[in-house]
């Protein structure tokens, strides 16, 4: 960017940010600077994300698997390797972002999979007809998408709801659930409970489930029992 732009980018995102509901759209950082080169934290932070969590169509035919992507981002945060690991993730985060604003707009615009159920909005992508399928099958971009569409509808409606968020079927034929929820404030005892719901709506169906990493809230399940899933998790909600 032309340096006459930089000194002006800042305190104009700052003029104009509430005129848009945009909070935090600036934020304090750090920079590691070796040669001619720089890299910020926050940029590093998403790009090492990225490469954790996305996988190129190169990769994903070389059959890369998660401790593949684990060693490169680990590359990426060395010195020897950080220009060119950093500058793919980077590449991978900017078109995350933008896929996520792509297919979140479709979605809002189209009420695509929306279900009110128990106090909580639902968005089922299971079956839905949207671009960037790919992308939405991994935890942090359905997360993303999650938040996306919880702002999008408390800026419509001007209530709060927590999302549970169901993606399409990945190559396995599963899909992520995900609960997304406002953030607890300090002191709060009450914090993500839909992983408990998950998991006994899926027991009682006898869904295929497995099991993602230490957080309750986010399972995969079987594509073909995402229905009956879907039915059981709505009457749990209900009679809570």
């Amino acid at each position: 960017m032309d340096p006459k732009y930089q000194r002006v980018l800042a305190p104009k995102l700052q003029e104009h940010a509430n005129s848009y509901q945009l909070t935090d759209v600036s934020f304090r950082s750090f920079e590691m600077v070796w040669a001619w080169q720089r890299q910020t934290a926050s940029d590093t932070v998403h790009a090492v994300t990225a490469l954790l969590d996305m996988t190129t169509a190169k990769q994903l035919a070389a059959n890369d698997d998660a401790k593949d992507r684990f060693w490169r981002a680990w590359g990426a945060l060395s010195v020897e390797h950080a220009s060119s690991e950093l500058k793919q993730g980077l590449e991978l985060s900017k078109k995350l972002q933008q896929g996520i604003l792509n297919a979140g707009g479709l979605i809002v615009s189209r009420r695509l999979g929306s279900a009110s159920v128990g106090g909580h909005q639902m968005w089922n992508l299971s079956h839905q007809d949207i671009s960037n399928k790919e992308m939405l099958t991994t935890p942090i971009a359905l997360a993303k998408l999650g938040w996306f569409l919880m702002d999008a509808r408390q800026h419509q409606s001007g209530r709060h709801k927590d999302v549970i968020m169901i993606s399409p079927p990945d190559q396995d034929k599963m899909c992520l659930v995900l609960g997304v929820v406002r953030q607890p404030t300090l002191g709060s005892r009450k914090g993500n409970t839909l992983g408990t719901a998950f998991r006994s709506a899926a027991a009682d169906t006898e869904a295929q489930v497995e099991d993602h990493g230490f957080d309750s809230s986010v399972m995969r399940i079987s594509a073909d029992d995402v229905q009956r899933f879907t039915m059981m998790l709505w009457q749990k909600l209900i009679a809570k």
